[in-house]
């Protein structure tokens, strides 16, 4: 390794990953990757100023590396906790008002989404292809109103409320 090599590893590039492709990088820049991040493609050093890229802890592709390192459970990160989603063979079609109820059975702890934690369901497990998710409706623990409550459809990501007594998926979380 040569001097000059030597110092550049010595003083990396921090970056900072959002989750959704976008990387914001020590000198100022931003990196965006279709999939991943600059581990997932073996890019090493920054192609703005150089320096050995340094992925920061706690970024959300840090978090999520807890999906692939534990294959027994599917972790998400949704403002700063880790929830577990309940993998596709607890998955159960339900009405609204029932699907709370199933939810809460599986176990102490487990319970429904609300709106927030299902877009990161979402955008974190099913938009790469993890978790077994089908492309359909999915419910949140969100209510709109006595009649209607917000879900999902994973098909096309699209959120809105719908009448509570329609019957959707379920995907059951818990805090770690």
């Amino acid at each position: 390794m040569t001097e000059k090599q030597k110092k550049i590893d010595d003083n990396p590039c921090p970056w900072t990953g959002d989750g959704y492709g976008n990387w914001d990088t020590g000198c100022g820049e931003m990196f965006e990757f279709l999939t991943g991040g600059p581990d997932d493609v073996g890019m090493v050093y920054c192609p703005y100023c150089g320096k050995k890229i340094e992925v920061k802890k706690g970024s959300v592709i840090e978090e999520a590396i807890d999906i692939v390192e534990d294959k027994s459970k599917l972790i998400i990160t949704v403002n700063g906790k880790k929830l577990e989603v309940a993998d596709s063979e607890m998955e159960f079609k339900e009405n609204w008002h029932e699907a709370i109820a199933r939810a809460k059975s599986i176990g102490e702890g487990w319970r429904l989404p609300d709106k927030d934690e299902l877009t990161e369901m979402y955008l974190q497990l099913h938009k790469k292809g993890l978790g077994g998710f089908s492309g359909s409706w999915y419910w949140s623990s969100s209510e709109n109103d006595y009649y209607n409550a917000w879900g999902q459809n994973f098909g096309d990501g699209y959120q809105h409320y719908y009448y509570g007594n329609h019957s959707g998926r379920v995907r059951a979380v818990r805090e770690l």
